[in-house]
């Protein structure tokens, strides 16, 4: 049978195309996308995309529309380009919508350039690439960077991906450490890790890089493929200090509590430096004293103070944070690194006394515990609460001196005390005079002393056996003079009657000649 030659050219043709078809689909699959993304026909140069198809498979998409290639991503380079990713891509024309696969022909001698545009393939490393890593900083503070050295040898002649981890010990690390760096054609990449500087006291710790095999180059040995910054933990807690109650009576223990800021990570050990104000303490619990704070952050510190019989003027306990010798705490400062708890005195005070002794004495008061006083006095203990007959005497008042000196001009004058030897039943104060105000001042002008409970009554109230301080002070002029400060009972928003507490409104008692020098 003869064929025309239209026939014959016809049928030459279906052959082709049928040859065609079958190379195109065995190129499509699997070495072509399943999907491409979505790119603008007329868009911008495509630098690097990376995109994942229906079926899961990864590519790196580059190139300028309506012409764009894709080569599929290896383990290894999922970052970008790298020279010695497989060189199968697959052409994708957008205008006709036809994806063709070059399996290694002329069109795969074009690669992107380092930054992923089209360009020459860039030449194969001539020579084996051992990568290594050291730390460049070591120890850092917390908050500062871990900073690693990555040294390729020899350089590199394209851009080198190498795969990197980052761990620690303690809990230092902010965010996630990349876990890829690349290393340029100069040799050198610095890989950098953040850390947090939080508000917790820990143990100092480690950040360790440790590199990992990849393609195109091979991981130093030990210990060039890895590294340790040691990190320092820079939260050292503030130790602050508080008095459990502001005053005890001799006998009774002083309590404290002292709290770190932050809660210290382990058992620390505060420095302390006990002081005392009069004589309740023995001098074993006095000077340098040590704390133990635990993990909980407080800790109790108790001062046993001494109950004697000697009369002597309120005290006080005072305990100080005191520094550290290495650095493991600060003081709290701003009044909060001292405390101080005030310790009252039990025993009777002296009152002085006249001439007379025993029953029947003279125009002097009695002596307080001892023998009767004159004119009136009672022996044994005294007029009790209650009474309410105005036999009291000088002896009910307690005053620590009866002559004092201070010091022209001296702002800080000279002090003395006074109290009460007897209970009252309400309140009774003691007015406080200068006999010449020009030359020599006081303060206070008056001193309340109570003798209800201490739960109601006013705050700004003494107790009734509470020594109060009375300063004196010499004005300008005054050196040479002789000045008597006179002190006056007078009865308090009129809770106890005139002579219930045996004192009459109006008694002057103790007073004190003061002499300036």
């Amino acid at each position: 049978m003869k064929l025309s030659i239209v026939a014959t050219v016809g049928l030459v043709l279906s052959v082709v195309a049928i040859f065609l078809s079958a190379e195109m689909t065995r190129a499509h699959n699997p070495s072509c996308p399943a999907d491409w993304p979505d790119i603008d026909v007329n868009g911008p140069v495509i630098n690097e995309l990376h995109h994942t198809d229906g079926h899961g498979d990864e590519w790196v998409v580059f190139g300028n529309p309506p012409v764009v290639r894709a080569y599929p991503v290896d383990e290894g380079y999922a970052q970008g380009y790298a020279a010695s990713s497989p060189h199968e891509t697959c052409n994708w024309h957008l205008t006709r919508n036809e994806q063709i696969y070059f399996p290694e022909d002329e069109e795969d001698t074009t690669s992107p350039a380092p930054q992923g545009q089209p360009g020459q393939q860039p030449p194969q490393q001539s020579e084996a690439i051992v990568v290594r890593i050291e730390a460049l900083t070591s120890p850092i503070i917390e908050g500062e960077a871990a900073r690693f050295r990555l040294t390729a040898s020899p350089a590199p002649e394209s851009p080198l991906t190498v795969n990197v981890a980052g761990t620690q010990s303690g809990d230092f690390i902010l965010g996630t450490p990349a876990t890829r760096a690349t290393i340029p054609t100069s040799g050198t990449f610095t890989y950098s890790i953040a850390t947090e500087d939080d508000n917790v006291d820990e143990l100092h710790g480690t950040i360790t890089a440790t590199l990992a095999a990849g393609e195109g180059y091979t991981v130093a040995a030990e210990p060039g493929n890895a590294a340790t910054a040691m990190v320092i933990d820079n939260d050292v807690p503030a130790i602050s200090i508080e008095a459990a109650t502001s005053s005890i009576t001799e006998g009774e223990s002083a309590e404290f509590t002292l709290t770190a800021s932050p809660i210290p990570a382990s058992p620390l050990m505060v420095n302390l430096n006990v002081t005392q104000s009069g004589d309740f303490v023995d001098s074993s619990l006095l000077g340098a004293q040590t704390a133990t704070i635990p993990t909980s952050g407080t800790v109790s510190y108790s001062i046993a103070t001494i109950d004697d019989g000697t009369d002597e003027s309120h005290g006080s306990v005072t305990v100080t944070v005191a520094s550290s010798t290495n650095g493991s705490y600060t003081a709290a400062g701003a009044s909060s690194d001292s405390a101080t708890v005030t310790v009252r005195d039990n025993d009777a005070a002296s009152s002085g006394g006249g001439s007379g002794g025993g029953s029947g004495g003279g125009n002097g008061g009695g002596g307080g515990n001892g023998g009767g006083g004159g004119n009136g006095g009672t022996s044994g203990t005294g007029q009790q609460q209650g009474s309410s007959d105005c036999s009291g005497t000088e002896s009910d008042v307690g005053v620590s001196v009866s002559n004092l000196e201070v010091t022209e001009r001296d702002p800080n004058g000279n002090t003395y005390t006074m109290r009460l030897n007897r209970q009252p039943d309400g309140n009774v104060g003691i007015s406080i005079t200068s006999s010449n105000t020009d030359k020599v001042s006081v303060s206070p002008s008056l001193l309340i002393f109570s003798g209800v409970r201490e739960d109601i009554r006013r705050s700004d109230y003494a107790d009734w056996d509470d020594r109060q301080d009375i300063t004196v002070r010499a004005l300008d002029g005054a050196a040479g003079e002789t000045v008597t400060i006179t002190h006056t009972i007078t009865l308090v928003n009129a809770t106890t009657t005139p002579c219930t507490w045996g004192l009459p409104e109006g008694t002057q008692v103790h007073p004190v000649t003061v002499t300036v020098r």
